[in-house]
């Protein structure tokens, strides 16, 4: 990730000193910063109104443009600290993944990744074509399920979601882990995102004991758009948490800070190339110290 704080003092220290004291004018010109690498204007204007009572409060501090990544680290830990990055799988129940999300952010290669990693750590995967609307996708998903070695419920030709996802539930005795891959809509259109409710509904009636994550898969490069979806995908179906995909050195995904803080929404998985194998564990310390360096 390509730390905007790096940049910043950067250009600090082309006019002035880093050990020199901050002034409003640098205030001014990190909010600007801050805005312009997806952290979004409430963020910045937050973490410069921390900044501000940091210097002229009862205890005000002396604080110099090289404090700014340590302050910010601070800033954001204590808005988030203790939130659970980790999917909450049982040994001895059922457990449900569902995704969902808008079109092109990588939910059926991302269905495959996690159906690859919990086979190699000894689950019993069951992959569900649950995408009806695209023609290609059950054919996508019947590949992929094969490159993982898993089994899958496939949609006919006339299937609902609905029925796909009951009779995967029907079959799924003797299975560890049921992953869902929906089909991608916009999180404006009522009509499909009513059809995740159905989704909901269909897996509480049939599978209420399961343990279950509903996961937003978002792409890395997404800006502040990524919180319209989490709120409305949220809406339409309890998330439990992110896949973040697409996610390289040149990604920025400042926008998760903002899923974090304003929805309490954790990034649980990354997607970190194009092969079954590249998905790994997010680490919010790791996150935060990239997002942060200088």
């Amino acid at each position: 990730m390509v730390s905007f704080f790096a940049t910043l003092l950067n250009k600090f220290s082309s006019a002035t000193k880093l050990e020199d004291l901050i002034t409003e004018a640098d205030i001014a010109q990190i909010e600007e910063a801050l805005i312009s690498s997806d952290l979004g204007p409430e963020l910045a204007m937050d973490f410069t109104e921390y900044l501000r009572k940091q210097i002229k409060g009862i205890m005000a501090k002396k604080i110099s443009r090289n404090d700014i990544p340590k302050l910010f680290s601070e800033f954001v830990v204590g808005d988030i600290k203790g939130l659970n990055t980790k999917l909450e799988l049982s040994k001895t129940q059922l457990n449900i993944i569902t995704l969902v999300g808008v079109n092109g952010v990588g939910k059926t290669t991302s269905a495959a990744k996690i159906a690859y990693k919990y086979k190699q750590e000894g689950y019993k995967v069951l992959l569900v074509a649950a995408d009806t609307f695209r023609a290609a996708a059950v054919e996508q998903l019947k590949h992929w399920a094969e490159r993982a070695g898993v089994d899958i419920e496939l949609a006919g030709d006339k299937d609902k979601p609905s029925a796909v996802v009951y009779r995967a539930l029907v079959r799924a005795a003797g299975y560890n882990i049921v992953i869902i891959d929906t089909a991608g809509r916009l999180q404006t259109k009522v009509d499909l995102m009513q059809e995740l409710s159905k989704l909901s509904s269909v897996i509480e009636k049939n599978a209420g004991d399961a343990c279950k994550e509903t996961l937003l898969v978002l792409d890395a490069s997404t800006g502040q758009n990524a919180l319209s979806q989490a709120e409305l995908f949220n809406a339409a179906c309890s998330l439990t948490g992110i896949v973040l995909t697409k996610y390289d050195s040149s990604a920025r995904a400042g926008v998760v800070l903002n899923l974090l803080r304003k929805y309490k929404l954790a990034v649980k998985l990354v997607g970190t190339g194009e092969g079954i194998a590249d998905l790994s564990e997010f680490v919010l310390d790791d996150f935060i110290k990239e997002l942060t360096q200088a």
